[in-house]
């Protein structure tokens, strides 16, 4: 079950695989420079794969991780992007989700009679709404960054055509 937003995309481009491996490793600084310069991307290319992060330029923390691969289809090429949250955000939501269940289960066993009953209703409700709410806040804000991030490599591997799965 895929708890937190994900996305694959999938270029296909005119240019060698050579030529799109260029064309990236031009719009990114290394990962050692670290915003040195005023590159799209921080990140790496090793061989035919890549690993990058959209360089921060305004307070967000949705900015996804993008891994991919460029794959040679004769005179052209293929790239696919994998865009997947953060680790840092997985384990925020993640810890925040896990204290909510703790506090449940904490009011949980602290009903004693009937009465009391009303009160862990009213905190199952909160807690599945803050969760929910958390959980849906982030797929919105991974969903606008993630967008930005395609429409920025659709021109960088100047793509013909592209596929979400």
């Amino acid at each position: 079950m895929k708890y937190f937003p994900s996305e694959v995309i999938t270029y296909k481009t005119k240019l060698t695989k050579e030529e799109v491996l260029e064309r990236i490793k031009k719009e990114i600084t290394p990962l050692y420079l670290h915003q040195a310069h005023a590159e799209r991307f921080n990140g790496v290319v090793i061989g035919d794969t890549f690993s990058l992060k959209q360089v921060n330029t305004r307070s967000t923390s949705f900015l996804p991780t993008i891994t991919g691969i460029v794959i040679a289809d004769g005179s052209s090429s293929i790239v696919t992007l994998n865009l997947t949250l953060t680790k840092f955000i997985q384990a925020f939501a993640g810890f925040f989700i896990v204290m909510m269940a703790i506090q449940f289960v904490i009011a949980v066993t602290q009903i004693r009679s009937i009465n009391d009953v009303g009160g862990v209703l009213f905190m199952l409700a909160f807690s599945g709404a803050f969760a929910f709410g958390l959980l849906k806040l982030i797929g919105v804000g991974f969903k606008i960054e993630a967008d930005k991030i395609y429409a920025d490599f659709f021109i960088v591997v100047d793509a013909e055509s592209f596929e979400k799965k």
